[in-house]
């Protein structure tokens, strides 16, 4: 699904319809986990937020292009964002 890289890469969350699936990559800078949707069958994966530190889709929001992603502050801390893929 994904195209040979030497970034981390992790998976993140299947869409609802099963069609997307959202992933945290290192793609960028080797250093932080940027959040990217790809599409079984379709363009390559696109990056859908530039976001510093450890970001990890988790859930998509159903019925709309959002994914729920988690933050990692610290060892003992998260926040929560919710990303709407589609802007």
């Amino acid at each position: 699904l994904l195209p040979r890289s030497s970034a981390f890469q992790r998976f993140g969350a299947w869409s609802p319809d099963g069609r997307r699936f959202a992933y945290a990559s290192t793609a960028r800078n080797g250093r932080d986990f940027d959040v990217y949707v790809g599409e079984l069958g379709g363009a390559a994966p696109r990056r859908v937020a530039a976001l510093e530190g450890a970001n990890l889709p988790v859930a998509w929001r159903p019925g709309t292009a959002e994914v729920l992603v988690r933050r990692t502050r610290g060892e003992d801390g998260a926040d929560l964002l919710l990303l709407d893929t589609a802007t």
